[in-house]
């Protein structure tokens, strides 16, 4: 199977701009303020993310993919051979220096790339932590209950900070989440919001009135329950565009 990657030959691929503003964290301000992707070190790094999102995302490219293309993608990104243990801490710059690899070789905005990973990864990690969701939630009482539980858990790995997340339920069907993380990933957020309806076999409509990416204190993302009825056949909307334009690589 063909990985979809072009080399160009020795052509120069830029960093799209909205994954400069992705990275507009500690570590991914060094990039933009001129340290190379293979400058991070693990030591430097005092934040750092659970390993399951990188064996997740090992997954999602050699899913999309080919087990080539993640080891393509690792050594454009300058970790060429590392290898990620669900079990463990990773420092935030090694995520986006893979995230930056798979966008400069695919072409694609890393927005549409986070949002698809979250919708891939989300049931997923449903089932990891499935002994924390309770049989009888609901989509929406699952989304409010993540922080206290999955979250809460996650918070027990040495090194792991995941993002504080405020969610408060307006009915039966609707939640707004609060999200103010400094990472700056409310893509990822979205695309696990997609994930988790996917899971529950519901369709979302997710609306961000605020965004950090665009000045705000925080990003606030409304999700709302749409009715069967609404959708021809009652059919779950096609995964984010990111998961056709994969598709056509």
């Amino acid at each position: 199977m063909s990985s979809g990657f072009s080399n160009q030959g020795n052509a120069v691929f830029r960093i799209p701009n909205t994954l400069m503003q992705l990275v507009a964290t500690r570590s991914g301000a060094d990039m933009i303020h001129g340290r190379t992707q293979t400058q991070f070190s693990r030591s430097e790094e005092t934040r750092g993310m659970h390993g399951l999102i990188f064996s997740e995302l090992q997954k999602y490219i050699q899913t999309k993919f080919d087990a080539k293309t993640w080891e393509a993608v690792q050594e454009k990104a300058g970790l060429k051979g590392n290898l990620y243990l669900a079990s463990a801490a990773y420092p935030d710059g090694e995520l986006m220096t893979l995230l930056s690899a798979a966008c400069e070789m695919t072409g694609l905005q890393a927005k549409a790339v986070l949002e698809d990973f979250g919708d891939f990864i989300c049931p997923n990690l449903i089932r990891q932590y499935g002994f924390l969701v309770k049989p009888e939630w609901s989509l929406v009482d699952f989304l409010c209950n993540t922080e206290e539980t999955i979250h809460k858990i996650v918070r027990f790995h040495a090194g792991a900070t995941p993002p504080q997340l405020m969610v408060r339920r307006i009915a039966d069907d609707r939640v707004t989440i609060s999200y103010d993380s400094e990472r700056k990933m409310c893509a990822l957020l979205k695309g696990m919001v997609k994930g988790a309806a996917r899971h529950y076999k519901k369709s979302v409509s997710i609306v961000e009135s605020r965004c950090m990416l665009e000045g705000a204190p925080e990003c606030t993302v409304h999700v709302q329950v749409v009715a069967a009825a609404k959708q021809p056949g009652g059919a779950v909307p096609e995964r984010a565009t990111a998961a056709a334009a994969f598709s056509r690589k």
